[in-house]
């Protein structure tokens, strides 16, 4: 004889476990801060649709979640779980849109290793460990390239667009502005100071500051009116023997820009 009803039919399906949120933007569209109610397996994906959905979205937009500032890894029931959460709590989730990872479209191939890179609109510079720096076009082609110097300290570290020109810094120590034009890249003014590499450059206004391996920050001026002021100053004053600095005048027609430092040490705790 058979069992009772309750005994012989095909189980029941388990309850799907839900959890309450409340879904906020920093950066979005917001939505009401009243708590909803989801099912605890959710995805990121699913999630993204819910919200689509609660956004109105006329067409899908993918987003990402954050809980505690980290990203929903996987489902939000095994982040429940991993992290001790009760689930009777609001749990507060923040969205961001979500940003694709970059294409990888081709590549560039310079003789030796590139130690500097940077760019404009209609152009890319680039510094080399051979002692050359070279202009490229967006498709891949060097429009002009020139050397700074020979020797085994040849090395450019560093490369930065400041002006129209573009400013170098060398394993020797030096700083170079170059200038640009049809017939190609043309070496302007010379700027000597530092004690070790120059590892980094950056500008400002018609300033621009090195970073050296001395241990030193040093601001160069690219106004020539300034250049000469600061000049007749160091004139008038004994100068510290060991903080002179040789600044090199690259013959130009273009050009009779010069350039005035100060060094700015930088403070060193270790030993």
């Amino acid at each position: 004889m058979a069992d009772a009803a309750g005994q012989t039919g095909a189980p029941a399906a388990p309850s799907t476990a839900t959890v309450q949120v409340r879904l906020v933007t920093k950066t979005e569209t917001p939505i009401s801060s009243t708590p909803i109610v989801i099912p605890a397996n959710v995805t990121r994906y699913s999630l993204s649709q819910i919200l689509n959905h609660l956004l109105e979205n006329p067409q899908p937009t993918p987003y990402s979640f954050l809980i505690n500032s980290v990203y929903l890894p996987s489902s939000l029931d095994e982040y429940i779980t991993a992290n001790g959460i009760s689930r009777e709590e609001v749990l507060e989730i923040e969205y961001v849109r979500s940003v694709l990872p970059p294409q990888w479209e081709g590549q560039w191939t310079q003789e030796d290793w590139v130690s500097g890179v940077n760019i404009l609109d209609e152009a890319v510079v680039t510094a080399g460990y051979d002692g050359v720096v070279r202009l490229w076009d967006w498709s891949g082609n060097i429009a002009a390239k020139s050397k700074a110097m020979h020797g085994p300290l040849r090395a450019l570290k560093c490369v930065k667009w400041i002006n129209g020109v573009f400013v170098t810094g060398g394993m020797d120590g030096s700083v170079r502005q170059w200038s640009r034009s049809e017939s190609g890249v043309s070496l302007m003014i010379e700027g000597k100071g530092h004690e070790g590499s120059v590892d980094s450059i950056d500008c400002r206004d018609e300033k621009f500051i090195s970073a050296g391996a001395d241990g030193t920050l040093r601001v160069w001026s690219m106004d020539s009116s300034e250049a000469e002021a600061r000049q007749t100053q160091r004139k008038k004053r004994k100068a510290d023997s060991a903080h002179v600095v040789k600044v090199s005048r690259i013959p130009s027609k273009t050009t009779n820009l010069s350039h005035a430092w100060q060094y700015l040490p930088l403070r060193k705790d270790y030993p």
